[in-house]
């Protein structure tokens, strides 16, 4: 979904920036001077540096996002892999170490440490099912994030 949309805005993007080329331009060959050019389109010389700029900034903060849910997903993943048999416990308990490892893990604050483990114990029955299989995959650490850490929670470790 997220490359779809992608897909798109860079679409739109080329259409906006070939209209704002063609339209507003000149031929070279009216020009006096570079300098009258220049003056003349100044105002398409600027919306590309613009347009520019933010795209760049966009792909940039949308690429370093990416990194660190892969990141947590990794971190994840290897918690879940190295720890099942604790982490199964203190979720059916609804608390413990392990879950206290985790909320530290996703940077959570002391005072949603007790919410964190509310949740976890919430869906103890999925979690716990995700922790007894035989290898543990990226989809699944990416399962047991989306499940005990909620939406502003997520966007917070971005």
């Amino acid at each position: 979904m997220k490359s779809s949309w992608t897909g798109v805005k860079r679409s739109l993007c080329a259409v906006f920036c070939c209209a704002a080329v063609m339209g507003p331009s000149k031929p070279a060959a009216a020009q006096e001077t570079l300098k009258e050019l220049v003056t003349a389109n100044s105002g398409l010389i600027l919306t590309l540096v613009l347009m520019t700029t933010a795209s760049t900034v966009t792909y940039i903060t949308q690429g370093l996002t990416d990194r660190l849910l892969d990141q947590m997903f990794a971190d994840t993943q290897r918690y879940m892999m190295n720890n099942a048999v604790a982490l199964s416990q203190d979720i059916s308990m609804g608390g413990g170490e392990s879950l206290r490892d985790l909320a530290t893990i996703y940077g959570l604050p002391l005072e949603e440490h007790e919410a964190f483990c509310r949740q976890a114990y919430a869906h103890r029955d999925e979690l716990v099912e995700l922790l007894q299989q035989e290898q543990v995959t990226r989809a699944d650490a990416e399962q047991f994030v989306y499940v005990v850490l909620s939406e502003e929670q997520v966007n917070r470790y971005q």
